[in-house]
C-alpha cells in the first residue's frame, strides 16, 4: 500500500506530458504546427531531452506527428471541439458535456486521498489498464498541486476492503478532506467499503469517482462520454457515404463495457437516418478467445469474424468496439484480398498504442482530462456551502481520422 501525506513522486516526463497534451489540444487546430522542442523546453522549464521523449510518447498515442525538416503537428481530429446538440432526445444531453475551467486557487486547502488499483493484475491487459490509471491520477495530482494542495495515495490492490474504511477514517483525522476514486478496476467490495465510510462520516467528505462504469448514481462522478465517442465515428462513416455499417465487439456477458458502445451505435445510426437494427450489431461467440493475446485483447475476435462481416459485400464499414479488435479486422480483411478503406472502412475506439502507426481511425479518450476534472470538482465541492451532490460530468472524446476510413467506393 502506498500512503503518504506528501505529493506522490511524479516524474518530470509524466507531468510535462499531462500539461502539454492539455495545452496542445486546447490551443492549436488540427494539422497546425506546434512550437519547436526548444520553445517548449523554455516555456515549461525542462530540458530538450525531456521534451523529445514526451513528444515521442504523444506521437505514439496519435496526438501529434512529426515531419522531418519541418516540425511537429497536431493530428487531425484531436483538437478540442465545441459540442453541438445532436438531433435526438437521447443525444440532447450531450450538449451539456463539461468543458474544463481555468485553474483557480480554492479557499479551502485541498488534501485529497486518491484510491486506485495501481497494478490491475485482474485485468486482461494490466499494463494498459495501469497506464490509464496513472494518466488520470497524475493529472489529478498536477491540478491539486497547482492549487496548493496535497495528495495521499491508497493502492487498493494491497489493501483489503475491511482495512480500507479504518484507513480512510485515520486519514481524515490527520487532515485529509476529500477522496478521488479511480474505480474502473477497483473491486465492488472496496466500493462498498467507501460507501460505508461515507455513511459513517455523515456524508461530509466529498467523494468524486473518475470513470465509474457502473452504479453511476453512487458518487459525484466524471467520465468520458462513450456515447458521444461512438456517435462521432459512426457519423464520420455516414458523412463518407456509408449506409451499410456493422458494429462488432466481444461477448458482452464477458466484457460488460461492450453493451453501452453497441447501444450507442444503434442510437447513432438512427440519429444519422440509417435503418440499422440488432442484426447489424455482431458479437463474438462465447467460445471465442478475447484474451488470446494479452497484449492486444480482442485481436483474435476481430480476425476470426472478418470474413463473415464482409461476405458478399454486406457491409462497407465496421465500427469495432476497441482498437485491438479493429487491428484484427484490418489484418484479416486485407488477407482476404480486400482493401481498407477501398472496399471496407474500419474504425476503432481508445486510440491505443500502435493505432497511429497502423493509420487507424479511432476515438481518443482524454483520460488526463478526466483526472483534472475530478480534481477541479473536488475544489468546487470543498468550497461549496451546499452538501456534496451526486452529479455526473461528461468529458467529450475526440475522433482521430486516419487512413482506415474513406469514402464509399462508387
Amino acid at each position: 500500500m502506498t500512503v503518504t501525506g506528501k505529493p506522490r513522486r511524479n516524474t518530470l516526463s509524466t507531468r510535462l506530458k499531462v500539461r502539454l497534451k492539455d495545452d496542445l489540444v486546447g490551443r492549436f487546430r488540427s494539422g497546425e504546427r506546434i512550437p519547436s522542442e526548444r520553445q517548449i523546453a523554455q516555456t515549461y522549464s525542462v530540458s530538450p531531452v525531456t521534451v523529445s521523449r514526451v513528444l515521442q510518447q504523444l506521437s505514439e498515442e496519435g496526438i501529434v506527428y512529426r515531419v522531418p525538416n519541418s516540425g511537429t503537428y497536431l493530428c487531425d481530429g484531436v483538437a478540442r471541439e465545441p459540442v453541438a446538440p445532436i438531433p435526438t432526445r437521447r443525444f440532447s444531453e450531450l450538449a451539456n458535456v463539461a468543458q474544463e475551467a481555468s485553474v483557480e486557487v480554492p479557499g479551502v486547502t485541498v488534501k485529497t486521498v486518491i484510491i486506485a488499483s495501481l497494478n490491475n493484475q485482474s485485468m486482461t491487459n494490466p499494463r494498459v489498464a495501469a497506464s490509464n490509471t496513472h494518466e488520470m491520477m497524475s493529472a489529478a495530482e498536477c491540478h491539486i498541486q497547482q492549487v496548493g494542495g496535497s495528495t495521499a495515495i491508497i493502492d487498493s490492490d494491497s489493501l483489503s476492503a475491511a482495512e480500507l474504511g479504518p484507513k480512510l477514517h485515520n486519514l481524515v483525522d490527520s487532515g485529509v478532506n476529500s477522496v478521488i476514486l479511480l474505480p474502473d478496476h477497483v473491486s465492488p467490495q472496496h466500493i462498498s467499503a467507501i460507501l460505508r465510510f461515507r455513511e459513517r462520516s455523515g456524508g461530509l467528505v466529498p467523494i468524486v469517482a473518475a470513470q465509474l462504469s457502473h452504479d453511476i448514481s453512487l458518487f459525484d462522478s466524471v467520465a468520458i462520454d462513450a456515447v458521444l465517442g461512438i456517435f462521432k465515428v459512426t457519423q464520420h462513416l455516414i458523412d463518407l457515404g456509408h449506409t451499410r455499417i456493422a458494429f462488432f465487439g466481444p461477448d458482452p456477458s464477458k466484457q460488460d463495457w461492450v453493451a453501452e458502445r453497441a447501444d450507442s451505435f444503434l442510437l447513432s445510426t438512427a440519429a444519422g437516418g440509417l435503418d440499422m437494427g440488432k442484426d447489424d450489431v455482431v458479437f463474438a461467440p462465447a467460445t471465442s478467445s478475447y484474451d488470446e493475446d494479452p497484449r492486444m485483447p480482442g485481436y483474435g475476435c476481430g480476425r476470426d469474424i472478418a470474413a463473415r462481416l464482409v461476405k458478399r459485400g454486406k457491409y462497407t464499414a465496421i465500427v469495432a468496439a476497441n482498437d485491438y479488435i479493429a487491428f484484427g479486422l484490418v489484418d484479416a480483411i486485407e488477407k482476404l484480398g480486400l482493401r481498407v478503406p477501398g472496399d471496407v472502412s474500419v474504425t476503432g475506439y481508445d486510440n491505443a498504442t500502435g493505432s497511429g502507426r497502423r493509420g487507424l481511425t479511432t476515438v481518443h479518450r482524454p483520460l488526463a482530462g478526466v483526472g483534472t476534472a475530478a480534481a477541479k470538482r473536488i475544489t468546487v465541492l470543498l468550497n461549496s456551502k451546499e452538501p456534496p451532490t451526486r452529479d455526473r460530468q461528461l468529458i467529450a472524446p475526440t475522433i482521430v481520422v486516419r487512413s482506415t476510413s474513406g469514402r464509399i467506393a462508387r
